[in-house]
């Protein structure tokens, strides 16, 4: 799938959020997480114009959504530059299956060599090698900055329009870092 602005590989797939604190749970948010409201489910993801921003990595965890059938990681990244500094965004990524509990940190196994996960990690780190598709060193996201390319959701799984209250914004795409 191709970046709509773009026009670079890009993945565009609907991306959920996890409880805090609770790994194996799902909430009904997506996208672009307020600062003060990122650890509670209850509140609505906001919405943020479309485009280009610089931001820094936070983190990833593992998530098993769909009844338990699909294996997701997430990474998590934070504006830093610009009126939306301090928003916290999601990149969530299909992968081939987890090894152990889902969970901060957790382990997992790329889809393929030439997954979205694995075209965008080896833009953002051009010298990491990889070698086997359950070592990905996610270490290597650590101190960056990144430009990530944010969208709004105006259309729901059944493509129906969605409501201007309940549009959010969401990473399509990781670009690579900022240098």
């Amino acid at each position: 799938m191709y970046c709509r602005q773009r026009h670079e590989m890009c993945p565009w797939t609907p991306q959920k959020t996890l409880r805090a604190g609770k790994a194996n749970q799902v909430s009904h948010g997506f996208g672009a997480m307020s600062e003060q409201h990122e650890d509670s489910d209850v509140y609505l993801k906001r919405q943020i114009p479309d485009g280009e921003y610089i931001a820094s990595y936070e983190g990833y965890s593992t998530a098993t959504m769909f009844s338990q059938k699909t294996a997701k990681v997430c990474l998590r990244f934070r504006i830093v530059e610009g009126p939306r500094t301090n928003t916290l965004l999601e990149r969530w990524y299909s992968v081939g299956g987890l090894y152990g509990p889902p969970g901060e940190n957790g382990k997992f196994k790329a889809k393929g060599q030439t997954s979205r996960m694995i075209l965008e990690f080896l833009t953002c780190c051009p010298d990491a090698t990889i070698d086997r598709l359950d070592r990905i060193p996610m270490t290597n996201w650590r101190g960056g900055l990144y430009r990530i390319l944010v969208r709004t959701v105006d259309k729901n799984h059944e493509r129906l329009k969605l409501p201007h209250q309940v549009r959010y914004s969401t990473i399509d795409c990781v670009l690579g870092r900022f240098d």
